[in-house]
């Protein structure tokens, strides 16, 4: 199970409510972080916060502080989703286009094609896997337990 501190926006209903999550790169804990290049792109470029559906049986008010558990699976199983399909439909018309097509460039051609489809069908499926996955949720923080980054 991974942690994350956020801050309530909204109630959605009576099982929900959207939060906002600030967004850390890894760039933040690095000393040279204001002389480096990577560093200094990462902090212009990447938006400073996300919001989320979360599942929340406690009274909370907009504006206050909630610690969100996020279960691993979820993580996963959303992450092999956007990049395997795209990379397996890449790989499979690769092969299949080389034995095919014997011009290396056209077979290059219509792999890149495939795993652009492989994108454009990857979001759908992360979206409705999502609806039978358990959401996030609001705990309590644990005493003495350190929040770690769920992004």
């Amino acid at each position: 199970m991974l942690y994350e501190k956020a801050t309530v926006i909204e109630r959605y209903n009576n099982d929900l409510i959207w939060v906002e999550t600030q967004i850390k790169t890894s760039c933040n804990a690095c000393s040279h972080n204001s002389e480096c290049g990577t560093g200094m792109i990462a902090k212009s470029l990447t938006p400073k916060s996300n919001n989320v559906l979360v599942e929340c049986a406690h009274e909370v008010a907009a504006g206050e502080q909630i610690t969100v558990a996020v279960p691993e699976q979820s993580i996963v199983s959303g992450a092999f989703i956007l990049y395997g399909v795209p990379l397996f439909l890449f790989m499979a018309a690769l092969i299949a286009s080389h034995f095919l097509i014997q011009l290396e460039l056209i077979s290059l051609v219509i792999a890149l094609l495939f795993g652009w489809l492989g994108f454009y069908f990857a979001r759908p499926l992360t979206k409705r896997f999502n609806q039978n996955q358990n959401l996030p949720y609001v705990v309590h923080e644990p005493a003495g337990f350190v929040c770690v980054q769920s992004d």
